[in-house]
């Protein structure tokens, strides 16, 4: 099965001046949104945009330096960068405004990048949950909190975007980043709203009923799109109120959400009739932990874990599993206070009982 690479290939030489951005576009941009531009491209419009071409070579050669652990965050980012430097259709883009912010004091991961495309139109990517333990704790927020940090960052990017640069806007994300691109344009300024073609998330979770009925949200619902994997776990949380579709991943489970997996044929995604059973397993799982526990059980339960987690000092979860600190984790479970084992108790038997309604 064809991916984003063999798109690359065949449609590589084409100008977005010829064709304009395609479902399989933004399989590429949202991969981009996790290369470490930092010290590449500058963060704000009034310090210009620079060729993608010219960025995507110095990030391979700042990875090249650093040997053995070029911090790449997943092992096709490599391949990407190299096709992307040698491609008519990406290499000649412009890309800035790219902003990363990683604050655990306030739980906020938040990273975002823009290309100019040849028309003046601009293509905003935010990047979704990354390896960090933050950036996590941030999704699992979104079951309680009305508003994330990331949230309310993404919606004041756009609005100055837009203040600053003429054009028409298209926003895209994966995982986090989806549901960040869906939030920016549904509570960016009227006006700026009017200049938003399209939305797109892959494999991003939704929203709480409380958001998706704001009158913003319903402004902008039509333009949105959300795109899952057959077995998707991340895509299925909270509700979608916005257009979505289940498409191919030649992985299996968890892996599935790596783009890099993911069928593409001509310019958009391999479609599949449905979820798989496990996928929707998954999703009634999720449903019931959020219909059958109030928001102050779930912000109870997360924050607890959160903390017994924040003992080991890990920032990442590949520092999180480093025997030194299971060990940390293990020793303090048996220190939850009494509320917080029953809330996981109480997780468990929703999840057991959900599992048995759907078999």
């Amino acid at each position: 099965m064809n991916n984003l690479f063999d798109y690359l290939d065949w449609r590589g030489d084409i100008s977005f001046a010829s064709v304009e951005p395609v479902n399989a576009d933004y399989a590429v941009f949202c991969s981009l949104s996790y290369i470490p531009f930092d010290g590449v491209l500058p963060d704000t419009s009034k310090e210009g945009f620079v060729p993608l071409r010219d960025a995507a070579v110095k990030v391979l050669e700042l990875m090249k330096k650093r040997g053995k652990k070029p911090g790449y965050h997943l092992p096709g980012d490599e391949k990407l960068l190299n096709r992307v430097a040698g491609s008519e259709r990406f290499g000649k883009l412009e890309a800035g405004c790219y902003v990363n912010i990683y604050d655990p004091v306030k739980q906020e991961q938040f990273s975002a990048v823009t290309f100019m495309l040849p028309d003046g139109s601009m293509v905003v990517t935010f990047r979704g949950t990354d390896g960090t333990i933050v950036g996590w704790k941030e999704d699992f927020n979104m079951g309680f909190m009305e508003e994330l940090p990331s949230q309310k960052e993404a919606v004041g990017y756009v609005n100055r975007l837009a203040r600053d640069n003429s054009g028409k806007m298209y926003l895209c994300g994966h995982s986090k980043g989806g549901n960040l691109a869906m939030y920016a344009a549904a509570f960016a300024h009227k006006d700026v709203q009017e200049r938003i073609v399209a939305v797109r998330g892959l494999d991003s979770p939704g929203f709480k009923d409380s958001t998706t009925g704001r009158r913003g949200f319903t402004r902008v619902v039509d333009r949105m799109e959300t795109f899952i994997p057959q077995s998707s776990i991340v895509g299925l949380l909270l509700e979608h109120k916005e257009k979505y579709r289940v498409v191919y991943s030649s992985a299996k489970g968890r892996k599935q959400h790596n783009i890099y997996t993911w069928g593409i044929l001509g310019g958009d995604f391999v479609g599949e009739k449905s979820l798989s059973g496990s996928g929707i397993r998954t999703n009634e799982a999720i449903n019931s932990w959020i219909t059958d526990m109030s928001d102050e059980k779930r912000m109870k339960l997360t924050d607890g874990i959160y903390e017994i987690i924040e003992a080991t000092q890990a920032e990442t979860l590949d520092e999180l599993f480093e025997a030194k600190n299971l060990f940390t984790v293990m020793k303090n479970l048996g220190k939850m206070d009494e509320e917080t084992k029953e809330l996981v108790a109480e997780t468990g038997r929703i999840i057991r009982n959900s599992r048995k309604k759907s078999l």
